[in-house]
């Protein structure tokens, strides 16, 4: 269960966080840092378990940013009861899913093991599960996945603290190796946020392409035997990767904790299920995820 982080894009993460600085901003801005220090000090009521239900204060404060404002505005928070610190992006969906895993405890769950050697997160975004879990299991080798540039970006410079023991891929999962067309709006031409950027075939609103590759190339470059955790939010790209030849990759997961989106993939729920239903209990779901765990692990 060795991630080998020569065959990951490790070096490409180094190259890809030179110059993103967490907690600075453009000179000259004194609105952005008046709204800056007022958010630090909202998010570090975090600290207390009596305030740290909302995020109401920063979600105002950044509604107050115009676009050129918000393009400078970044914030480092502190991780409820870890020294430990995520960056977020103002004006995104990054303080929404900062509340999702770290305030809401998403994550947090009786079906989680004990222990765990080995972690995938496909979807990673900009880190916030991949910290969680390495944060939760200060022992385990993550592999982070994530298409999109900017997010990858982020992803990298948030899981940094966990050291080398994650490595990274600047890629999306799909049915096959090759490349993939990345949407950054729905079929409509809507802007998509950070955390509901997809990939697809479809030529429609693509805002460019990004390398792809199945699940088991990419355990295979990471030199991934078993994983005891699989955490998938692939924005229904869950539906190819469960359509086309799972068995490939199954019998390496302990636990699958999988969002589907049906809204706009539908079928993709039913097709998890299908692939999961002979060798995998459903746990009860918690938050949009649903769990399965593996009946007889080896």
């Amino acid at each position: 269960m060795q991630l080998n982080s020569s065959q990951s894009s490790g070096a490409r993460c180094e190259g890809a966080a030179e110059g993103w600085t967490p907690r600075s901003h453009r000179p000259g801005r004194s609105r952005v840092r008046w709204l800056w220090s007022r958010s630090i000090y909202a998010l570090r009521l975090l600290r207390s378990a009596s305030q740290r239900k909302r995020l109401v204060p920063l979600l105002k404060f950044s509604k107050m940013l115009d676009a050129a404002e918000i393009s400078a505005a970044k914030i480092s928070v502190p991780v409820p009861g870890f020294d430990y610190e995520i960056t977020l992006r103002f004006g995104t969906s990054d303080i929404a899913a900062f509340q999702q895993v770290f305030v809401d405890r998403e994550y947090q769950s009786g079906n989680l093991p004990s222990e765990a050697s080995v972690i995938v997160d496909l979807g990673a975004n900009i880190g916030m599960a991949t910290v969680y879990f390495g944060l939760l299991y200060p022992k385990a080798r993550i592999l982070a996945v994530e298409p999109e540039a900017d997010n990858f970006v982020l992803l990298c410079l948030n899981a940094a603290g966990l050291g080398a023991r994650v490595s990274y891929e600047n890629a999306a999962v799909w049915r096959e190796d090759g490349t993939i067309n990345l949407h950054t709006q729905d079929t409509t031409g809507h802007q998509l946020g950070a955390w509901e950027i997809r990939v697809s075939e479809g030529q429609d609103h693509a805002a460019g392409t990004v390398r792809s590759y199945r699940l088991e190339t990419l355990l295979h470059r990471a030199g991934i035997v078993k994983v005891d955790i699989l955490k998938i939010d692939i924005e229904g790209a869950e539906m190819e990767l469960f359509e086309h030849n799972p068995e490939t990759w199954l019998d390496k997961v302990r636990l699958v904790i999988v969002e589907t989106h049906d809204r706009f993939r539908p079928g993709s729920e039913a097709t998890v299920r299908a692939a999961l239903r002979e060798q995998f209990e459903e746990l009860p779901p918690v938050g949009e995820n649903l769990h399965f765990r593996r009946r007889n692990p080896t």
